[in-house]
């Protein structure tokens, strides 16, 4: 059986963690990894750290 991955990151407004908890424990072979950040946080940044290395001043 393989293992079921669920992300959740510590600032989401959109999916907040606690709400994340109860299908983890539901799902015997899931395993909950947190993130740093918010729902599209990670996009963002990402986006941003590209930016900022192409059009430095």
């Amino acid at each position: 059986m393989s293992c079921i991955y669920i992300v959740a990151a510590e600032d989401d407004q959109i999916v907040p963690k606690f709400s994340i908890l109860p299908l983890q424990k539901l799902l015997k072979n899931s395993k909950l990894i947190d993130v740093a950040g918010g729902h599209i946080s990670y996009l963002i940044n990402d986006k941003l750290d590209k930016l900022f290395k192409e059009y430095t001043l």
